[in-house]
């Protein structure tokens, strides 16, 4: 049982018996923190009070949601304008925009506030969150201001795309957020929670080695058309002339290395020893429902497997064993990635399927491998639950998987179907095929066992007291501490940090430099793949 149990009411529930009732505490940010920390691998009941009907829950999450959808900060805004007599409204309005460290604004970790300053009749929001669809995501307009705005709750960890739709057709991005994420219509809007981790080894690092690649065209008989091809070799290639190198083809390639950054991933994972020196095979298509996902899926297959593979293989020091080749692909590319695995484990034995397009032509894929013999296959699923269709299949695939005795990992993030996440998850694919030595031998980079946020000491403390945490892979991560009300002390370490022990000592400071007072705090360790909460006692 939790070390937070305390905090949690329980009650009478038909069937059961619960030994005690325990009080909650009234304010919001205690009770989620705690309901946090208590959830993991806990039964939590919840009694009929007054938090019970503030539990959301979404899955396996569990969110605790305020009196209404806005929180405290917004909502003593928004009172506050509709009481202020109209010539005062606007400078008020100002000093809120000035005062928001970031658009949209994100409070008490999970609400979200779209906000849209200026003249227009109406103006809506639409993301992966609505299904793109703007019809009945207006923003409401704040008393007789210009300032808009629209509630949500998301996940702490979430990330998505949008963009603002004004008076019904002129879709643009948000004028007030930086961010953005390009995709395959162009860039949209993002939207990151308080807890979600950007994806550093997507950014081009000049200190490290890189790679070369190499631009090729490609004639198919089997098509009858060409294409270009992309081929990246690692830093060291030419002078390793007796070495062969294991292999990822890309599906959408040359979306992969213009809108995911794939090679500065190669470059940086080789670099921290993430991950093996591989050869990447970065393959566009030319028709691309068609040869991915329909009327020639097969002459496409027929293509990769009898045209492409012995061209590439005979220019490359590629590894003939399948199981140190590696195909990716999203979506429909995902779904032409389960299919030529699955048909041809003699050739590729790593299937990397994001967000994979089971649907086509009426799930014929999805029902060949689960009614099919088992192959000698290694599969890596990825997928979002803001694309709720392919997360439902996608649960079905990795359930089969597993059952039938796959070795296999999956993932599964409060995103959705975008490049965005995409291009954050390769990492994840690419370690569990290619671990480097930074992840020791054999060790599946997915296995989160290996996570661990201990308790402090001393504790209770003062002045200071040491924070212990361990790593089974190199990560980016976040360590912050929070007061009893939620509100964010200071951030002791945030980046990248490499696999192993660490020690953070907290001085008792903010991030102000300012001493804090005596009390209970807690303190969080995120990653893409772990968080855990912990509280501690400072007694000046």
């Amino acid at each position: 049982m939790s070390y937070f149990r305390w905090f949690l009411a329980v009650s009478l529930v038909t069937g059961l018996a619960v030994a005690e009732t325990i009080r909650v505490p009234e304010d919001y940010p205690t009770a989620r923190l705690a309901l946090e920390a208590a959830a993991n691998g806990d039964t939590v009941l919840i009694s009929g009070g007054s938090v019970s009907r503030n539990v959301y829950f979404n899955g396996n999450d569990v969110v605790l949601i305020g009196q209404s959808l806005l929180g405290n900060d917004f909502r003593n805004f928004v009172n506050r304008i509709t009481a202020l007599p109209t010539a005062e409204r606007g400078a008020v309005v100002d000093s809120f925009m000035s005062a928001v460290p970031g658009f949209p604004f994100a409070e008490a970790d999970v609400f979200c506030y779209f906000i849209y300053r200026g003249s227009t009749n109406s103006v809506a929001v639409a993301g992966d969150f609505n299904g793109w669809n703007p019809t009945n995501a207006n923003l409401s307009r704040l008393a007789d201001t210009n300032f808009w705005y629209r509630e949500y709750v998301f996940e702490a960890d979430a990330r998505l795309d949008y963009k603002l739709v004004l008076n019904g057709s002129q879709w643009i991005l948000d004028p007030r957020n930086p961010n953005t994420v390009s995709g395959g219509f162009g860039p949209n809007s993002e939207l990151a929670m308080p807890d979600y981790v950007q994806p550093t080894e997507i950014a081009a690092n000049p200190a490290i080695a890189h790679g070369s690649v190499f631009d090729t065209t490609i004639t198919s008989a089997i098509l009858g058309n060409s294409r270009p091809i992309r081929i990246y070799t690692p830093p060291g290639y030419a002078a390793a002339t007796t070495d062969s190198f294991p292999m990822i083809l890309f599906h959408d390639g040359l979306e992969y290395l213009a809108l995911a950054n794939v090679k500065n991933i190669f470059d940086n994972l080789i670099d921290q020893q993430r991950i093996q020196p591989l050869i990447g095979v970065f393959v566009h298509p030319i028709d691309r429902n068609n040869e991915l996902g329909f009327t020639k899926r097969l002459q496409y297959e027929a293509f990769i497997i009898d045209e492409l593979m012995p061209l590439v293989t005979s220019r490359y020091r590629i590894k003939s064993d399948p199981a140190a080749r590696a195909m990716t692909g999203p979506s429909l590319g995902g779904l032409i990635t389960t299919q030529i695995c699955y048909n041809h484990p003699d050739v590729f034995g790593l299937a990397a399927p994001f967000s994979p397009s089971y649907w086509a032509n009426d799930r014929v894929v999805f029902n060949e491998v689960v009614n099919g013999p088992v192959q000698p296959l290694k599969f890596y699923l990825d997928w979002g639950t803001y694309e709720p269709s392919i997360m439902v299949d996608g649960r079905l695939m990795r359930d089969y998987l597993d059952t039938a005795g796959y070795e296999m990992t999956w993932q599964e993030w409060h995103e959705g179907h975008s490049w965005g996440s995409w291009r954050a998850h390769v990492d994840n694919a690419l370690e569990f095929f290619f671990p480097g030595s930074a992840l020791g031998t054999g060790q599946p980079a997915e296995i989160a066992e290996g996570f661990g946020l201990f308790q402090n000491y001393p504790n209770p403390f003062n002045p200071e007291t040491t924070i212990r945490f361990q790593l089974p892979f190199p990560a980016d991560i976040s360590l912050k501490i929070f007061d009893l009300l939620g509100r964010e002390v200071v951030t002791l370490k945030s980046g990248f940090a490499a696999q192993g022990e660490h020690t953070v000592v907290w001085n008792g400071q903010n991030t102000n430099g300012e001493t804090v007072g005596s009390g209970f705090y807690f303190y969080r360790l995120v990653s893409q793949k772990f968080s855990e909460t912990r509280r501690m006692l400072l007694i000046r």
